[in-house]
Formats: C-alpha cells, sequence, structure tokens
C-alpha cells in the first residue's frame, strides 16, 4: 500500500504542470461559485430588506387633479380627501384592515430654550406604525388614546433631536411648535441622509394646524386576502370605482388619485430576483461545467502519455484493476485537494470582505456595494454538492480513458506513440 501511494506522489510531482492545471480547474470552478453566489444572495438580501421592516400589500394613495369633466364637474379639478371619505371607502371597498390618514403640518418652527429648527410634521394614526414600523430608540410611538384626546404629544428623529438637545435624551422634554409646547414621546432613527420623519396624533395637527380641516394629505392601508397579482389588480379596480363614487370622478380618470400598489412591486421583485437567481446559476454552472471539461481534457492526456507505461504493467503481470485505481486516485486527490483550496480561498475572501465591512459600517443603506457585500450569504450545502461534482466528475474523467488503456494488449501499448 506505502509503494501505491508512493507511485502516485511519484507520478503527480514527476508531471508538476499538468496536477497544476488540473487542480486550477477545480479550484478556480468552486472559487467563483462561491464568489457568484455569495454577491447574488447579497443583492438578493439587500432588495429584500427593503421590504423587511413593512407589510408586503400596502397601498398609498394620493389626491390628484382630475383628468376629464364628470357629471358636471370640470376637468383639472383637485380631488379632495377628507377622514369621513376614508372611512366610508375603507367600509365599502373591503380586504382593508389598517389604514392611517397623514395630514402634513409645514414649516413648522421647533423651539427648546435658545435652539430651534423647522421641519415638518405628519399627523397620523396609531395604527401607522403597524402598517410602517418606525425604528424607536427610545420611548414610544403615538397611541390611542393620544389621538383620542389630541393630546400634544411628538415623536422627532435623531436629526432633530441633536439639534435640540444635543447629547441628552429628548423623551418626556417640551419642545414649542410654532410657540404651542409638545411634550416628547420617543425618537427614532433616521431615515437616509435627511434624517426621519417626525409624527404627532393626526387629530392634533388637524385641530391646531389644519384648521380643523377635514382634508388629509394621503392615506395608507394594509390589504388581506389578496396573494397574486391577478386578484390584487382586480381589488385595484373594485378600489378605484369606489373612490370614484365616493369622490365623484369617472372611474375611467386615472389620473384622479394615484395608488401606490407594494404587492404589485413586491411581486415584480421577486421575479426580478428569480432571473437573477436563474442567471448567476447559470454562469456558476458554465463555470463547473469548464472546470470539470477542463479535468477531462487534462486526464485523457495524462493516461495517452502513460499508455506506454501501463503497458509495461500488464506485460509484468499488473492486474487491469491495479492500474485503474493507480489513475482514479491520483485524479481523486488532485480534485480533492484543489477543491479544498478553492472552497477556503472563496469562504475566506468572502468573510474578509464581510468582517471588513461590517467593521467599517458596510450596512450603511447610503452605500449600495457596501450593503451587497455585507449580506452576502453561502449555503455551505450547495457548495459541497458543487465540489462533490466536480470531484465526481474528475473520477469519470480518469476512469473512462484508463479503462480504455488496460484494454489494449501490452504489444499495442508499448508500439503507441
Amino acid at each position: 500500500m506505502f509503494n501505491f501511494w508512493q507511485e502516485i506522489w511519484a507520478a503527480m510531482r514527476t508531471n508538476k504542470l499538468r496536477t497544476v492545471l488540473t487542480g486550477f480547474s477545480v479550484a478556480w470552478g468552486i472559487f467563483m461559485l462561491i464568489i457568484l453566489l455569495s454577491v447574488g444572495n447579497g443583492f438578493s438580501g439587500m432588495v429584500r430588506s427593503n421590504f423587511s421592516n413593512s407589510q408586503e400589500n400596502i397601498i398609498t394613495i394620493y389626491p390628484q387633479y382630475t383628468s376629464m369633466p364628470y357629471n358636471g364637474l370640470p376637468a383639472n379639478r383637485f380631488v379632495n380627501i377628507t377622514n369621513q371619505d376614508v372611512e366610508a371607502i375603507v367600509k365599502k371597498a373591503g380586504n382593508i384592515s389598517l389604514y392611517s390618514v397623514v395630514m402634513h403640518g409645514y414649516n413648522l418652527e421647533f423651539v427648546v430654550d435658545d435652539k430651534s429648527t423647522s421641519a415638518t410634521i405628519d399627523g397620523v394614526n396609531p395604527n401607522f406604525n403597524k402598517i410602517e414600523p418606525v425604528n424607536l430608540k427610545e420611548g414610544r410611538f403615538i397611541n390611542p388614546m393620544d389621538s383620542a384626546d389630541q393630546r400634544k404629544v411628538i415623536v422627532i428623529d435623531e436629526n432633530t433631536s441633536k439639534k435640540l438637545f444635543a447629547h441628552n435624551s429628548p423623551v418626556g422634554k417640551t419642545i414649542y411648535l410654532s410657540g404651542i409646547p409638545f411634550t416628547v414621546i420617543g425618537t427614532i432613527a433616521n431615515e437616509g441622509q435627511y434624517g426621519g420623519t417626525i409624527y404627532a396624533p393626526y387629530t392634533t395637527v388637524r385641530s391646531i394646524f389644519g384648521g380643523n380641516s377635514n382634508s388629509i394629505h394621503y392615506f395608507k392601508c394594509t390589504l388581506s386576502g389578496l396573494k397574486t397579482k391577478e386578484s390584487n389588480e382586480a381589488y385595484l379596480k373594485k378600489l378605484r370605482t369606489v373612490m370614484a363614487r365616493q369622490l365623484r370622478f369617472s372611474p375611467e380618470d386615472t389620473q384622479a388619485v394615484f395608488i401606490w400598489d407594494r404587492l404589485t412591486n413586491y411581486l415584480q421583485t421577486q421575479t426580478i430576483l428569480a432571473f437573477i437567481s436563474l442567471f448567476i446559476w447559470i454562469i456558476g454552472i458554465g463555470t463547473l461545467a469548464a472546470g470539470v471539461v477542463g479535468v477531462g481534457n487534462i486526464m485523457i492526456v495524462t493516461v495517452r502519455e502513460r499508455t506506454k507505461e501501463f503497458g509495461i504493467r500488464k506485460a509484468l503481470g499488473a492486474p487491469p484493476k491495479s492500474i485503474i485505481s493507480l489513475v482514479l486516485c491520483e485524479s481523486l486527490i488532485t480534485t480533492i485537494s484543489f477543491g479544498y483550496i478553492g472552497l477556503l480561498l472563496g469562504f475566506g475572501i468572502v468573510k474578509l470582505i464581510t468582517s471588513i465591512l461590517s467593521a467599517t459600517g458596510g450596512n450603511s443603506e447610503e452605500n449600495v456595494a457596501m450593503t451587497l457585500f455585507s449580506q452576502a450569504e453561502i449555503d455551505f450545502g450547495v457548495i459541497l454538492s458543487a465540489t462533490l461534482v466536480l470531484i465526481i466528475a474528475g473520477v469519470i474523467a480518469g476512469y473512462l480513458p484508463a479503462k480504455r488503456a488496460v484494454k489494449m494488449k501490452p504489444i499495442e501499448a508499448l508500439s503507441t506513440k
């Protein structure tokens, strides 16, 4: 047995270039598959993270201007939506599990002692946080009692907190909005470069800054029972008809209200991700196939070069099984060792990049490349299966030409050029 392994080692050492070329095909195939899959998974994770903090089936409805006359009403008429309209639409349309109206308070002056800033606040219902969950850093969000009692409470973003309170906690402190005192009940994380949104109860914003007008700027809803694109499209058509009757515009007028449908966007995104995943797999399988072909070609050349050697072995009485075992073991050792090297290199580089990006703020939403690599994930089972495929391919690539070679008679093998 020791002599057997010595022969394999001697053959590999004598033909260093051939061994390296064979191993490189295997290592490169595994390495590229790991990189491709990790980047593909990172991209998928980055896209899915946009939906992770909110429900998938959300619609947001914005009033706009009509594009056609209707029942004696002129075109280019602004569609005014009130809180009462929203309640009627929710009741008639069905499938709406949660909703929240939104009213803006524009360019309000925020004052704390000698510090001031200006911002716009969103007056919302307590359900808003269930529809679009905010990233609370401290305190709480608006609750039903705040809304029912028209409490002067406010949830501010981190940027506003730093401007008015420096590094002190703002929760429980008082902010004057255009001279009116509001109590800070919570802070939320900044959303992107320009900070987050500032929230207060809708009823409070309406009574203080809206002149008691029931008009809203838009409203959000979560839908239930809709899982497919077709059912979603049918419901949106029904919803537009309900809104047309309630708000008095033509059901055919698609300009009167704008509906941002997140489910359709989500389904479209899933389709795109599926195509991207398929594309990555095609490239990955192509890389593996190139590795298999490389191993096969080199093993064919290897067996052809050693045909005379095999003839001498047969002439000395060596059984065909021993010759085939010699070739197969050489092929196995080469593919396994270099496959392991490719595996280590691929995993090592991905983990190194991930660690560096995590340490330097790689999850920042402002840097797409950093987010892409920081969310890269590797399915070890898939990579192990791919390595196994290459090993099996290497065995087959060595077995077939070796089988043909041992079938030759010694005199024919010795006369081969």
